[in-house]
């Protein structure tokens, strides 16, 4: 092993132990389907014991998964879930301090979904608040969701790709590519994970690992191409998974524990 290789070792070792360091956490950076849901009343508010999120197909209901970024929490007046994906139609339970109440089956239409539910005396009824339309964008979301994300993984990447150009003395050229292919990936896995396009994966299970994985391989093929191959090939796929193994976990960490 020649000096080059043991200090690009070193390197990937030590990053890869600081990034591991971390907290263990719950979701990456992307943008999330979300629920909004205030709760109304009709009489005296009751307290809530527990909450479950059904999702419903042509073969029944069950609860959504607690995995990772899914949930749904509810405090006194309001309820809010996130998730990798939601199902065609939903139902809401909620075991308040009296009873069991369930809503009745519901859409979800926008990203970021706000809802009304009314408690009545033996059920509950939801209703999404669909404020306005902005075509495709009330399904995929907002478009400027994907802002935030996107400043924080070229600041995130920029510094990843920076360090280890500088450790393992690489062409420093190769730098400048780095928040231009981000421009370029994060927007289309914004919108391949949250969206529908191009198969159906309600849980995004599937989804996140294949736009993970093909992110990691295209950065690593822009990066190499566009140095003019000066930059080798293995040396561009260790910084892209460096570069996105750490914006994933820092976006863990921003999310749940910041």
């Amino acid at each position: 092993m020649n000096g080059s290789t043991r200090i690009q070792t070193v390197v990937v070792l030590v990053l890869l132990t600081l990034l591991f360091g971390t907290t263990v956490a719950k979701a990456d950076m992307g943008p999330k389907p979300e629920m909004n849901m205030a709760l109304v009343f009709q009489g005296a508010p009751i307290a809530i014991v527990s909450v479950d999120l059904l999702e419903c197909t042509g073969t029944g209901c069950k609860p959504i998964q607690r995995v990772g970024p899914q949930y749904i929490t509810c405090a006194t007046n309001s309820c809010y879930s996130r998730a990798y994906g939601y199902s065609a139609t939903q139902k809401l339970v909620i075991t308040f301090a009296d009873r069991v109440r369930e809503s009745n089956l519901f859409t979800k239409r926008a990203f970021s979904a706000h809802y009304t539910v009314t408690v009545t005396d033996t059920g509950l009824i939801v209703d999404e608040n669909l404020v306005a339309d902005f075509g495709d964008f009330s399904v995929q979301g907002d478009p400027s969701v994907v802002i935030p994300p996107l400043l924080l993984t070229i600041i995130i990447e920029t510094i990843i790709a920076g360090l280890y150009l500088l450790l393992t003395r690489q062409p420093k050229r190769v730098l400048v590519w780095v928040p231009i292919v981000n421009l370029i990936t994060v927007p289309i896995v914004w919108w391949f994970v949250t969206g529908s396009f191009p198969f159906s994966d309600n849980n995004g299970f599937l989804k996140l690992p294949i736009a993970e994985i093909a992110t990691v391989i295209f950065e690593a093929v822009f990066l190499h191409l566009t140095s003019r191959k000066v930059f080798a090939l293995k040396q561009a796929s260790i910084v892209s998974v460096l570069m996105n193994l750490a914006s994933f976990l820092i976006g863990f960490i921003f999310i749940n524990v910041i």
